[in-house]
């Protein structure tokens, strides 16, 4: 009789191609310490598995996907898919991205988004003693990786304090701080924190998210490369508070540098032991698509599979990565934590607005003259974050716009210059703050060619589950295209207010819902350019050649 792998092929049916492939993937396997992994926790290998051996041999080699399905248990064909559903991962003979790189550079070419920080500022954050102190403090002062120097600038006071505390009293700490979010959505952390405690489980999980992708987004990477014991302390805080025994810190496989940066933390918290008893931390490096900021498609990415969203309830406190509780923060979320433990929550919540306390981390990025990451007390004006801590306009640059929110949020006006830096005016004035990245525009820039940016980042970083989103997002692609084009007209402008329509209404997540929102604030912001587009086929700013493309 023979035997039968899981996935439903017979265990001595490999091809060749697959035999050569089995001695590297055991190679790599046994790196990763595979035997020491559960069974039904397997499939979580597939990724590091595959970006060793890419590291290995620049490329996945044919048989490669067929040897490590069945070394993990998995069917061949959910393998695949997950494979190529990775921008990071580089199939022989597959030339097709994910996210071609190209896009990156387009926004920068249109609205000098970037990627990394040319400065790293904290003002108004002052600590009871008098002395300043914030997430980014000691940002660019200290050895990143070394646990001496973080004790020595005051690191792991805070966890200290809450280790020396109840559970239920941490989490009742972080309520009265009032300490919402920083990854976009705004949610108040304890609220988060507590229903996974309540949750009996034998086992829970706190994973950081890092998954930072938004165009012009690298505050994130600016902690994560500069301070990265904050964000262990603020995880090992959390898990005291939930309960959890396992942290894990997944990093877009892009920062490259700040893997690496945080793995050394990692290994010097652990030797010294200031990360408690009992609580260990690791690095998983994802793969490579916006959509894995999502935190269920984070677990999904995390066990395997494809990064797509989860059908919620049941919600990750509950029933997250392998079916444990399960508790996602983002990186600047955890680097305030201790900031609350260490000073008390009065004092935080005494920094910024009643509704969202604490400092705003912004990543301040276009036509300024000192982009950067900012850190500055919630509350404070657009006008004071870009003039006071980058400057002002860069030389011969006048504001027209400030994109906010990321790809799910919007552009505001140069009128709203003087709007409060906080979640409930940002939304009140018409764009998310989101997880604090800000693009400054300026009065060269073509606004239709700055959302088609924007729409060809959705079009590609969609991942396919819903029609409504996969085909929408091209659809207002192809609209904008002709907008730039000879053939522009007002049906172009009609079919992105029906796509964005039909996608906010019908798409199975929130990615989706508003992956059309940038384009339509744009249009509703600056009508008289997209209008002379397609009545008049010129563009204002003299940026598209309106020949075809």
């Amino acid at each position: 009789m023979r035997r039968w792998a899981t996935g439903g092929r017979p265990a001595n049916d490999a091809g060749p191609l697959e035999r050569a492939a089995q001695p590297c993937v055991a190679s790599a396997l046994a790196a990763l310490g595979a035997d020491a992994v559960p069974r039904q926790e397997r499939p979580g290998l597939l990724m590091p598995a595959l970006a060793l051996l890419q590291r290995r041999h620049g490329s996945i080699a044919d048989g490669t996907i067929a040897a490590l399905a069945r070394s993990l248990g998995l069917p061949e064909s959910k393998a695949y898919a997950a494979a190529t559903f990775y921008s990071s991962f580089s199939l022989a003979g597959d030339a097709c991205k994910a996210r071609p790189p190209a896009l990156d550079a387009a926004l920068e070419s249109v609205m000098g988004a970037e990627r990394a920080p040319d400065a790293i500022w904290s003002r108004g954050i002052v600590a009871p003693d008098g002395r300043p102190d914030g997430a980014l403090v000691r940002c660019g002062h200290i050895r990143p990786a070394s646990v001496d120097d973080y004790r020595a600038a005051g690191g792991y006071a805070g966890l200290r304090a809450a280790l020396a505390m109840p559970a239920e009293a941490v989490i009742e700490a972080i309520r009265s701080a009032r300490l919402r979010g920083r990854g976009g959505a705004g949610f108040p952390t304890a609220a988060k924190w507590d229903h996974s405690r309540t949750v009996v489980a034998p086992a829970k999980v706190v994973i950081c998210n890092a998954a930072e992708g938004d165009p012009g987004a690298f505050a994130d990477l600016a902690i994560l490369q500069q301070d990265p014991h904050s964000v262990l302390e603020g995880m090992a805080i959390a898990a005291h508070a939930v309960g959890a025994a396992t942290g894990i810190v997944y990093i877009r496989s892009e920062y490259e540098e700040a893997i690496a940066t945080v793995r050394g933390a990692v290994r010097e918290a652990s030797e010294s032991g200031v990360l408690g008893s009992g609580f260990t931390v690791e690095v998983f490096s994802g793969g490579g698509r916006y959509v894995c900021g999502d935190e269920t498609a984070l677990l999904n990415s995390m066990e395997g599979a494809a990064g797509r969203p989860r059908l919620r309830p049941p919600l990750p406190t509950e029933h997250g990565l392998w079916g444990r509780p399960t508790v996602v923060d983002n990186v600047k979320t955890l680097a305030l934590v201790p900031l609350i433990m260490r000073h008390g929550p009065e004092w935080f919540a005494s920094i910024g607005t009643a509704a969202t306390t604490g400092p705003a981390i912004l990543a301040v990025s276009g036509f300024v003259r000192r982009p950067g990451v900012v850190e500055v007390p919630m509350g404070v004006t657009l006008r004071q974050a870009i003039e006071d801590g980058c400057g002002g306009m860069a030389d011969g640059a006048r504001l027209k716009a400030m994109q906010t929110g990321g790809p799910l949020g919007a552009f505001l006006p140069a009128d709203a210059l003087d709007t409060p830096i906080c979640f409930d005016a940002m939304k009140a004035a018409g764009s998310p703050l989101g997880s604090g990245g800000i693009i400054v525009v300026d009065h060269r820039t073509c606004m239709v060619a700055s959302s088609r940016a924007f729409a060809e980042f959705a079009a590609a970083e969609s991942c396919g589950h819903c029609a409504p989103c996969r085909l929408g997002t091209q659809q207002v692609v192809l609209a904008l295209r002709n907008l730039m084009g000879p053939g522009a007209c007002a049906a172009d402008l009609d079919l992105i207010h029906r796509m964005e329509a039909a996608m906010r209404s019908s798409s199975f997540c929130a990615y989706g819902r508003s992956a059309a929102s940038v384009v339509v604030s744009a249009v509703r912001v600056f009508p008289e350019e997209f209008e002379a587009h397609a009545a008049d086929r010129r563009c204002p700013a003299d940026w598209c050649s309106m020949e075809a493309l």
